[in-house]
């Protein structure tokens, strides 16, 4: 087992070890799905810990020797966005379980955030939710310019919290996923594509930060259209190549 605990949480050194078997009995579910989320009451502080589930073969082999887990790399970006003034949930310990000499488990440990997925928005009364995706955009266009790209920015990674003077702050999550360097504009856009489903949102975020950035609006929402276009194809072949696959494992003849 590989346990690396971050310097300033060694008190919770005993628990974070036991984990691995304390894990299936205890703790509060937050998230059951693909990944195993729960929320761990520690002395009076609240901790959250997510199990990754194991790889397949060939990403086991990757995450082992060449690449590092997704909570070994979730934990060093949440690091680096600490150094570039970024809210995440701070990092706490990650653990990684081989079985046969390659990678088989691992889990990230954290601390709890209250914040609320963007997702949620949508219950606020509509001055509100325009304001916050308003603010939404600034944050976007921040993180951009200092070079941080989250590579599966949608409504449900990016939390946010309106505060007492009506403002909004926001946190980044899942982050085994991400981008550190200068970023060019088709870069930029793609990135903002990926946060939403909804044409009428992409639409509205697409031109806002346009003019965030001082960049012709025009211009970029004929570049977001192109791009749209060969992400919708994109995902449109994943589903195919992956339906082609699950007939050859499932010993139907592909077509």
């Amino acid at each position: 087992m590989e346990c690396v605990i971050h310097e300033n949480y060694r008190q919770w050194e005993g628990l974070v070890r036991t984990l691995p078997d304390l894990f299936d009995r205890d703790g509060e579910v937050l998230h059951d799905g693909r990944n195993c989320i729960k929320a761990f009451d520690v002395e009076g502080t609240r901790l959250v810990v997510k199990r990754f589930r194991q790889p397949n073969p060939f990403n086991r082999l990757v995450y082992t020797f060449f690449r590092g887990s997704k909570a070994e790399r979730a934990y060093r970006n949440a690091l680096r966005l600490a150094e570039l003034d970024v809210q995440t949930p701070a990092p706490i310990a990650y653990i990684n379980l081989e079985r046969k000499g390659l990678l088989s488990i691992c889990y990230l440990v954290t601390t709890y955030t209250d914040y609320a997925p963007i997702l949620d928005i949508e219950r606020e009364p509509l001055s509100v939710a325009i304001a916050a995706f308003d603010a939404f955009v600034h944050y976007t266009v921040e993180l951009h310019e200092k070079g941080v790209r989250h590579d599966d920015y949608n409504l449900t990674n990016v939390l946010y919290r309106r505060q007492a003077d009506g403002s909004f702050r926001f946190e980044l999550i899942d982050v085994n996923r991400m981008h550190f360097g200068p970023l060019s504009r088709r870069q930029c856009l793609s990135n903002v594509i990926r946060m939403c489903a909804s044409m009428d949102i992409t639409y509205y975020m697409s031109k806002r930060y346009a003019e965030v950035r001082g960049w012709n609006a025009y211009r970029v929402l004929a570049t977001m259209a192109i791009i749209r276009g060969l992400f919708e194809r994109r995902r449109q072949r994943r589903k195919q190549l992956k339906a082609w696959a699950e007939r050859c494992l499932s010993g139907r003849a592909p077509r």
